[in-house]
C-alpha cells in the first residue's frame, strides 16, 4: 500500500521548487503552456524521499504515515528524474543526498526572488579514503542537518567536524599532522551554487589539498564554519564578570552587536526562549534578565540552570550565525556531549535547525548507549566501535 501525496502537498512542494526540477544538474521548468490556449502542460511530480512504500527506494526509515506523506519527506522533480531516483532501487540517490537537493534547490529559488542575497552552498559529502579512525572508503551523506552518534568517545565523531572544516578554513586539519598509524585522504564534495571537489592528504608530515584537481595553500571556497562546544566556556574569572560581559566572549562580539541579538530571539515556535534583556546599571553584575516560555518570570542568567543557560547561549549563536548567513554559507559543528543538552533538548533543536526558518547546514555529535528516534529530514549516523576501523552505519 502506497502513502501518497495529498494535491495540497504536491502543489506546496511545486511551489517552494519555483516549479523547476530540482536535481542541481536540471534546470527544467516543469509547467508551461498547453496545447490549447486555456490549459497548462506538467512534466514535474512530487517524489517521495523515503519511500511511499514499504519496500520501496531508500525504505521508510521507521517514519509515521503523517510523516511520509508530509511536504518534508517530498521533493519536487522532472518526470525524468522523478523515475530516475527510483530505478534499481535507488541505488545512488540517498535519502540524504535528495535531501539536500531540496535544500539547495529552495534557497537557490529565495535567491532569485530577491529574498536573499547570498551564495547558496551545500557540503553534501564526506568520503573518508583512508583513515587512522574509519574503515576504509566510508563515506556519509550529509542532510541540511546531520546527527553523528556514537556509545563510546574517540569513535571520530569530532574527526569529521574538524576535517569538513577544511572548506571553511585558511587552515589545515592540524591536529591529524604528521599521520597517526595510518595516512589521511578525504574528499568533500559541495556546492557553491556550483559543484566542488575538495580533496586532503595527509602522508606522514605532509600536507596536500586540491580544489578541483587544483593544488592550494588552502581551500579559499566562500564557507564558514563554528563550533558549539566546550571552547566556548574555557573563559577565565567568569564568575567575577558581568552576564553581558560573559556573552558578548562566549559569542564573539560587543555590548551594542549582544542587544541586537536579543531582539532576534522568541519569535520561532521552536524556540523556548521568550525574551532576553540587558539592564543599564554599570553596578549591577547580573545584568541580563532571561524570560524562558515555560515560566512568567525573568532570572538573571547567572541563575538558570545550565540546560537553560546552554539554550540561551545556542538560541543567540544561532541568531548570530542566520545573520551572517545572510551573505555566505556556513556550517555550524555542534558537539552535544560536551554541553548539558539532553537527548530529548538536541531532538526538538534538530526539528529547528531543520526548519525553513534557518539558512545554515549543521552537524550534530551526540553520545548514546543507541540510535535516539530518527527525526524526518535529519541525516542519521551511528558510528560503530573505538579508535580505529570504526564502521558508520546510517540509522
Amino acid at each position: 500500500m502506497r502513502i501518497e501525496f495529498t494535491e495540497t502537498t504536491k502543489k506546496i512542494l511545486s511551489g517552494r521548487a519555483g516549479y523547476q526540477c530540482s536535481h542541481p544538474d536540471c534546470d527544467m521548468v516543469t509547467i508551461g503552456p498547453g496545447d490549447r490556449f486555456d490549459q497548462t502542460s506538467s512534466v514535474g511530480e512530487a517524489a517521495h524521499i523515503y519511500s511511499a512504500a514499504k519496500k520501496g527506494p531508500r525504505g521508510q526509515s521507521g517514519l509515521t504515515e503523517a510523516q511520509l506523506k508530509s511536504v518534508n519527506n517530498g521533493i519536487w522533480l522532472c518526470k525524468t528524474h522523478a523515475r530516475l531516483i527510483d530505478v534499481n532501487k535507488g541505488d545512488g540517490f540517498t535519502a540524504n543526498q535528495l535531501i539536500s537537493w531540496k535544500r539547495l534547490h529552495e534557497e537557490a529559488i529565495k535567491r532569485r526572488q530577491g529574498r536573499i542575497h547570498r551564495n547558496v552552498g551545500w557540503i553534501s559529502r564526506i568520503k573518508v579514503i583512508e583513515s587512522p579512525v574509519f574503515k576504509e572508503d566510508t563515506v556519509i551523506e550529509l542532510g541540511k542537518v546531520t546527527l553523528l552518534e556514537s556509545s563510546k568517545n574517540a569513535a571520530g565523531k569530532t574527526a569529521v567536524c574538524e576535517w569538513l572544516s577544511v572548506v571553511s578554513s585558511e587552515c589545515s586539519p592540524e591536529r591529524w599532522i604528521p599521520s597517526r598509524r595510518r595516512d589521511t585522504r578525504y574528499a568533500v564534495d559541495l556546492f557553491t551554487p556550483e559543484r566542488h571537489e575538495v580533496c586532503v592528504s595527509i602522508v606522514g608530515d605532509e600536507y596536500h589539498i586540491s580544489v578541483d584537481g587544483v593544488d592550494t595553500p588552502f581551500c579559499g571556497l566562500s564557507f564558514k564554519s563554528f563550533f558549539f562546544s566546550n571552547e566556548l566556556y574555557k573563559i577565565e574569572d567568569r564568575d567575577s564578570m558581568k552576564d553581558s560581559e560573559l556573552l558578548c566572549k562566549m559569542l564573539g562580539v560587543d555590548i551594542h552587536t549582544l542587544k541586537k541579538l536579543f531582539l532576534k530571539l522568541g519569535f520561532s515556535d521552536y524556540s523556548k526562549i521568550k525574551k532576553v534583556t540587558h539592564i543599564d546599571d554599570e553596578n549591577e553584575i547580573n545584568n541580563i534578565e532571561c524570560t524562558l516560555k515555560n515560566r512568567n518570570f525573568s532570572l538573571s542568567f547567572k541563575s538558570l540552570s545550565d540546560g537553560e543557560s546552554d539554550s540561551v547561549i545556542f538560541e543567540l549563536l544561532i541568531a548570530k550565525m542566520q545573520s551572517l548567513a545572510e551573505f555566505s554559507p556556513l556550517i555550524l559543528f555542534i558537539e552535544a556531549s560536551e554541553t548539558s543538552f539532553d537527548n530529548l533538548m538536541i531532538s526538538e533543536y534538530l526539528d529547528f535547525l531543520n526548519s525553513s526558518e534557518i539558512m545554515f547546514q549543521t552537524i550534530v555529535t551526540s553520545l548514546s548507549s543507541k540510535p535516539s528516534k530518527p527525526n524526518i529530514g535529519v541525516a542519521h549516523f551511528f558510528l560503530e566501535g573505538a579508535v580505529q576501523d570504526v564502521a558508520v552505519g546510517q540509522v
